[in-house]
Formats: C-alpha cells, sequence, structure tokens
C-alpha cells in the first residue's frame, strides 16, 4: 500500500510536468500514441470519476451557492444587482458627489 500512497503522491506532485512530457512526446511521435485515440473518451471517463469520487458535500454547496449568485436565485448573494462585481463579491459603492 505504502507503494501505491508513493507513486499517488509523486503524479499528484508532478501532474502538469508530465502532461506537458507527454504532450511533448505525443507531438514528436504520434504515430505511437494512435492506439489510444479510439480509447480517449473511456480514459477521460476515468479521469472525470476519479475526480468526482474526491468532491465533498462542502464542494457542492459551495458551487449552489456561487449558481445562486451567478443566476440571481433567491438565498444567494446576488451579483448583478447595484454593488456587485459580478464575481460574486460585494462591492461598497460611494454616493455620488456633487458640485
Amino acid at each position: 500500500m505504502k507503494v501505491l500512497e508513493r507513486i499517488g503522491d509523486f503524479v499528484s506532485k508532478y501532474m502538469a510536468v508530465l502532461v506537458i512530457l507527454m504532450a511533448g512526446a505525443a507531438l514528436a511521435a504520434p504515430q505511437t500514441f494512435a492506439g489510444i485515440a479510439p480509447h480517449v473518451a473511456l480514459l477521460l471517463g476515468i479521469v472525470m470519476f476519479g475526480m468526482g469520487t474526491t468532491l465533498r458535500a462542502a464542494d457542492f454547496r459551495r458551487n449552489l451557492q456561487r449558481m445562486a449568485q451567478h443566476f440571481g436565485i433567491p438565498g444567494g448573494e446576488l451579483s448583478f444587482r447595484q454593488g456587485g462585481n459580478g464575481a460574486g463579491e460585494r462591492v461598497k459603492t460611494e454616493p455620488a458627489r456633487t458640485g
């Protein structure tokens, strides 16, 4: 089990580097990766499933709150009303100056 943890830690730490190296290798020698092409949908499905299994209830709650902000659903802070900056954050507005 320690071996799997070490492999997982390594892949997590260097994922961006691994992706760039694999993309470079695929560009340099596309025939080497041609056999993978029919299985891309399956491989993406496996990756997405893995990402989905790491979600927690707090992640869903945060996403629902962001959707409420974006679409102006009551119960969420409305970003399209006066004082909203469009990113779901409230901005203090100053009264217009006269004179």
